[in-house]
């Protein structure tokens, strides 16, 4: 699955590509913010867009707002390292198929990400 990842926390997101380092997936681009990640969604063709709720300088549930309006076919899963019920509900609402809680070291993030993808409602990538 052709895969974009959304993160500022840069050592993060080198680890989150290792993690995603699967065979299910293919790291084909990442962007650290909103305003990079809309293109880069348009110009390589993404399936997913992991996109980390937590970003500090941009709204991470509005950039999931307008990836479901301009790249409707793109799947969103959202991470974020806070159990946040209201934050997850909004970032459904918005248009994500799915959220993941970040516990621990993560090394279970692509089977969470795809419990996500499959309808299961906030999986923990890290618990157990």
């Amino acid at each position: 699955m052709r895969t974009v990842t959304v993160t500022d926390d840069r050592p993060f997101a080198a680890a989150r590509r290792d993690l995603l380092d699967d065979e299910r997936f293919d790291v084909v681009g990442q962007a650290a913010s909103a305003p990079e990640v809309l293109p880069l969604d348009g110009r390589l063709g993404p399936e997913l867009v992991v996109l980390d709720l937590d970003v500090s300088d941009f709204d991470g549930l509005d950039c999931v707002r307008q990836i479901a309006i301009f790249h409707p076919h793109v799947k969103v899963v959202v991470v974020t390292a806070s159990a946040d019920q209201a934050a997850m509900r909004a970032a459904h609402r918005r248009g994500a198929r799915g959220c993941v809680v970040l516990r621990d070291d993560g090394r279970d993030l692509p089977d969470a990400i795809y419990r996500a993808l499959a309808g299961i409602r906030h999986p923990v990538s890290g618990a157990g």
